[in-house]
């Protein structure tokens, strides 16, 4: 089988090339089945805001959810619960090793766009992450362009 497509350094787990669902739904409730208790994760370096307990939890648990053959998730919760702080605290985590694969696209509603680059600004720091809003008539023409910055 194939090796999954990573930025990271190290071996990842073989990923056939057609995903049979049940195998999938399988191998992920076998990964929940064996999730025993909720561990923290360390605030990164940079991240510049302090992370409540919960917030240290749901950061371990979206770290885990991108070190196995089926990477993602969905972090939900109620609003105003730090969903963004923890998602900049993953991305400070997990930096790309690779420079030709470490774009974060992030999609939604330009308010919402806005808002994001204003969360990375504050919780990270301005000079952390070069990011790319983009939308307009002045927007990227050209994806390659993408790769100049970290976040679009």
């Amino acid at each position: 089988m194939p090796k999954h497509d990573s930025d990271d350094q190290g071996e990842n787990e073989a990923v056939p090339d057609i995903l049979d669902e049940e195998i999938v739904i399988k191998t992920m409730y076998e990964g929940i089945q064996n999730f025993t208790s909720m561990n923290e994760a360390e605030k990164p370096e940079e991240l510049l805001v302090d992370l409540f307990k919960y917030q240290r939890q749901g950061l371990f648990w979206l770290s885990r959810q991108e070190e196995g053959a089926y990477r993602g998730g969905i972090l939900a919760d109620d609003m105003g619960l730090g969903k963004t702080v923890q998602c900049i605290a993953l991305m400070l985590k997990n930096r790309p090793k690779n420079p030709d694969r470490k774009t974060t696209l992030i999609v939604g509603p330009v308010a919402v766009l806005r808002q994001w680059k204003s969360e990375l600004e504050a919780k990270a720091g301005k000079r952390t992450f070069k990011i790319l809003v983009h939308h307009g008539e002045d927007r990227v023409k050209s994806a390659k362009k993408f790769m100049d910055y970290d976040v679009v």
